[in-house]
């Protein structure tokens, strides 16, 4: 196992041994006096600890900058069996500051992610097994998944830059079955200006094989002054991990689509 540590942006080398990592855990959690001593004394005794990033959320925008992550570090005893501290990192302290917990169980963790973040737009949180789950939400103003009856001109800057044509390049690529069909296509033909967002992009680990999807918003406004969204998804959670477009008329169906393929 590599010793590792978690600060910063990312998972960095930390040449130190168990104890002092648990120290070291210890010292910048907040929750450090609830933990149960005889639980903290076997760990004292580790043989060897890894860090794991196990998941992240993050939102980038005006209207939200909190964003947590959880962070797995594994002990490894002397009688072959392992114990798990799981880290909480947040940034709702005082002026953004990063704020730390720590949790025995999985349970405890989501529980207090749900209680703490419950009026995320995007509340869930899956403790798949064996999965890395690292996501980043792009906050564009949205009060949640919609499909095209919420869109709202001050979500929007379109731009007029051959909309109609750019339309059609997005439903060509598309490749799943249940992409808009004909009538959407003669209806994209009247559009005059489009806006593309980046929504939320993700890497997960599945399996041991890593994968990734991002989620784009495609809006068009047209000549009557209607408007309409196409959701793209690009991903690469296929047999070869070769990537593919599907495209969607809903936000909510394109993430549905993506969870059932990280569920396969």
């Amino acid at each position: 196992m590599d010793n590792t540590r978690s600060g910063g942006d990312a998972l960095e080398p930390y040449d130190d041994d168990p104890a002092s990592h648990l120290d070291r855990l210890l010292a910048r959690a907040r929750n450090a006096a609830d933990l149960d001593q005889t639980l903290l004394r076997r760990l004292r005794t580790a043989l060897m600890h890894c860090v794991d990033l196990h998941s992240m959320r993050f939102c980038k925008g005006p209207t939200r900058t909190r964003g947590h992550r959880t962070v797995k570090h594994v002990f490894l005893l002397a009688d072959g069996s392992s114990e798990t501290l799981w880290e909480i990192e947040d940034d709702t302290g005082t002026d953004g500051e990063v704020v730390r917990e720590l949790h025995t169980a999985q349970e405890s963790v989501e529980a207090r992610l749900r209680e703490r973040f419950g009026d995320s737009v995007f509340p869930e949180f899956d403790f798949g097994k064996e999965r890395l789950i690292a996501e980043v939400h792009f906050d564009v103003g949205r009060d949640g998944p919609r499909g095209e009856a919420g869109l709202a001109d001050a979500r929007h800057e379109y731009a007029q830059d051959n909309s109609a044509d750019h339309a059609w390049r997005v439903l060509r690529r598309a490749e799943n079955g249940d992409r808009p069909g004909e009538p959407v296509r003669q209806r994209l033909r009247s559009a005059v200006a489009h806006e593309t967002t980046l929504v939320t992009m993700r890497h997960t680990r599945v399996e041991g094989v890593i994968a990734e999807w991002a989620l784009y918003e495609h809006a068009f406004l047209l000549a009557d002054g209607g408007k309409l969204s196409l959701w793209e998804l690009e991903h690469t959670i296929t047999p070869g991990g070769h990537p593919i477009c599907e495209v969607y008329l809903d936000e909510m169906a394109a993430r549905v689509s993506a969870d059932r393929r990280e569920a396969r």
